[in-house]
Order: structure tokens, then C-alpha cells, then sequence
């Protein structure tokens, strides 16, 4: 917040320490063509219902991160109703996202050995068999 870009708001040096594994970008990108991309390996999503549709057609894995009031009702409804991602737990004290919980969401989705892993894959798929 406060930053006139997104490359602003970045820690310094960040650009450097990923330059060549992944990519920052602050304007408009084709969000469906790198859903669509083998590569990538799971959405983090701030669970606007744009993105959301984009990311249930697609074979990525689904990290839920909301912040404003529709974003976390349709978090809840990915993560809990439909069991298709794994939404980012808040800190208890400040309710702000802390790295070490976005590290744990992430490694539930991508672990091939977790339970919760396997269990969102599976009703991805399924999700996207009945709306192709």
C-alpha cells in the first residue's frame, strides 16, 4: 500500500533473487494463457469471482488469499463448501498474513504426500469435468 507500483513495493533486490525462476509484473497480463500453462503450478488468488472462474477451468492448484469482504465469502466457499483450494490463515493477534502461512498453504497444495493436497486436486477435477 502507498506504492506507485508493484515494482516499488517490493523489497530491494527482490527482482534480482528471482530473475530467471519467475516474474513480476505490475500492468494487465493474459491471466487465462498462464493459468493454462503446464508450468504453472498453483494460483495464488486474491478470490475475486473473475479469477476464481478463470482458475476453476484450468488444472492449477488454488491458494486462497481474500482481503476484502466478498473476496473472504468466496474464499470460504472455495476452501470450505467446494474443498478446492487452501485458504491462507491470518495471524491471531493482527489478522495479517504472515509469510510462514502462505508457505503452508502453498506446500499443502504442491505436496504430492498431503491429504488436503490430494483432496483439492481431486475435487478440482471434478469441478472442471462438469463445467468444461
Amino acid at each position: 500500500m502507498g506504492a506507485e507500483t508493484i515494482e516499488s513495493a517490493l523489497p530491494e533486490g527482490f527482482q534480482e533473487r528471482v530473475k530467471g525462476r519467475g516474474l513480476v509484473h505490475g500492468a494487465w497480463v493474459p491471466q487465462q494463457l498462464i493459468l493454462r500453462n503446464p508450468s504453472v503450478g498453483y494460483f495464488l488468488t486474491h478470490c475475486g469471482l473473475g479469477s476464481l472462474a478463470e482458475a476453476m477451468v484450468n488444472d492449477c492448484h488454488l491458494v486462497l488469499l481474500p482481503h476484502a469482504a466478498d473476496q473472504i465469502i468466496n474464499a470460504r466457499l472455495m476452501s470450505g463448501d467446494l474443498r478446492i483450494g487452501v485458504e491462507v490463515e491470518k495471524g491471531e493477534e493482527d489478522g495479517l498474513f504472515r509469510k510462514e502461512d502462505v508457505y503452508k498453504a502453498v506446500k499443502s497444495v504442491m505436496d504430492e504426500g498431503s491429504e488436503l493436497g490430494k483432496e483439492s486436486r481431486a475435487n478440482h477435477a471434478k469441478w472442471r469435468q462438469r463445467y468444461p
